[in-house]
């Protein structure tokens, strides 16, 4: 299983969990190999290119479908290098600040943003990731201008945070759960619902009622992999979601495991393809 992302993402922690059970009912490990660069654009085609028999596969996020309105040449295209197998589940990032900021809530950090001479500095995992893009749908939601501060990886972006080096970050539950704990960082507001682990968090929406952004996490393999091996993946995947103890983890860290068909994925893919070029176009993002 290619993750296109560095070692301890919050892509990677859920690839980790969910394809530990996943393993047990293959009855063969699942080994991780973390590929990260260029935006997840090496794992990704990596994967593209692989041989189509299910022995590789690539657990991906909504970079899958951000990359090729970011990227001139991505490696991939979506509708005709992949298979959607599985959607396990959809998360949640939050927006934090420095455990010792002066802000304390969502409606103060946006004031503060509002009332700053010089636009606030946030980290993210790179240009042009989800929690780029989310941020600049927060700026244009709220009316105000940040200054990005790209890292390489969410690892960097939120140490970056926490040492003081940006103002404010987006980032996944997933990876940042131990720095809320221990109050690293400051949790504002989820930029989808609540979280059952974050209870006191607010959700985004509840300010800025038209602002909502839930990644999904999804399994694919390379298109002509053949239909009977796609469907014993899915349905390895599937029951693996089943699995309570499973359940329990991933809503610690904000993902909520989903109950979606194969057919219900392919279809996902049709809508999220054009949303998300959409607004990559408004956001002004580019790679190159």
């Amino acid at each position: 299983m290619v993750i296109p992302v560095a070692a301890g993402s919050g892509s990677d922690v859920i690839a980790r969990a969910v394809a530990n059970d996943a393993s047990a009912l293959l009855k063969q490990p699942i080994v991780i190999d973390n590929r990260p660069g260029a935006g997840g654009n090496i794992g990704t085609a990596l994967v593209a290119r692989a041989k189509p028999d299910g022995y590789t596969i690539v657990m991906n996020s909504l970079n899958h479908v951000i990359n090729p309105a970011l990227y001139s040449k991505p490696g991939y295209d979506v509708a005709s290098d992949f298979v959607p197998v599985v959607i396990l589940g959809t998360g949640n990032i939050v927006l934090a600040v420095r455990g010792d900021s002066p802000i304390k809530d969502l409606k103060s950090f946006l004031e503060a943003a509002r009332k700053a001479s010089a636009p606030l500095t946030y980290a993210t995992p790179g240009n042009g990731s989800v929690n780029h893009l989310a941020t600049a749908m927060l700026a244009q939601a709220a009316g105000v201008k940040f200054q990005h501060i790209p890292f390489g990886g969410a690892p960097a972006a939120s140490n970056a945070l926490a040492a003081g080096q940006v103002d404010f970050a987006i980032l996944a539950p997933a990876s940042t759960t131990g720095m809320f704990q221990s109050g690293r960082l400051r949790a504002l507001g989820m930029t989808g619902p609540r979280i059952a682990s974050m209870p006191g968090v607010p959700s985004i929406r509840e300010i800025l009622p038209d602002y909502e952004v839930a990644p999904w996490y999804g399994v694919f393999v390379p298109k002509g992999t053949p239909p009977d091996v796609v469907t014993k993946l899915h349905r390895a995947f599937k029951e693996a979601q089943s699995r309570p103890e499973l359940k329990n983890r991933m809503e610690q860290v904000g993902i909520v495991l989903s109950t979606q068909s194969q057919d219900d994925f392919a279809k996902l893919m049709t809508t999220e393809i054009p949303r998300w070029n959409e607004v990559v176009k408004r956001s002004g993002a580019t790679v190159d």
